[in-house]
């Protein structure tokens, strides 16, 4: 049976992939017949007479933290950071287990922990 749910998982991830890589091509396409840039920030419609299409395009930021607290600085503009920017505060697991034992129950009142899904991952052995 295990090797049955196995097989069925490998399965299943390569359909996820395909179907994953040909709706990406095809959302492609229709960027491309609509006549939208793939860049295109805002919303766009297209209509047939039988679908209603609706593309939204956004711009998404990642911020270098270490960097721009060091670019702030230099500048003296460390104020501005708690009024631009969001702080997420993520535990070192390496650094918190570690950590004298007061620390961390001190702390830990403002951590809520819980179990991630399971990860994984399974490959075809050759026999």
């Amino acid at each position: 049976m295990l090797d049955i749910l196995a097989q069925q998982w490998i399965d299943a991830k390569a359909a996820e992939a395909a179907a994953n890589a040909m709706r990406k091509n095809i959302e492609d396409q229709l960027t491309s017949l609509i006549g939208i840039a793939a860049n295109m920030v805002g919303t766009e419609k297209a209509t047939t007479p039988g679908f209603r299409i609706t593309v939204t395009g956004k711009i998404t930021s990642s911020v270098d933290n270490d960097k721009l607290q060091r670019i702030a600085e230099d500048a003296g503009i460390m104020d501005e950071l708690s009024v631009l920017f969001r702080w997420k505060p993520e535990v070192d697991k390496k650094k918190w287990d570690a950590a004298p034992e007061r620390v961390r129950q001190i702390l830990g009142q403002a951590i809520t922990e819980k179990p991630a899904r399971l990860a994984y991952k399974i490959e075809k052995v050759e026999v």
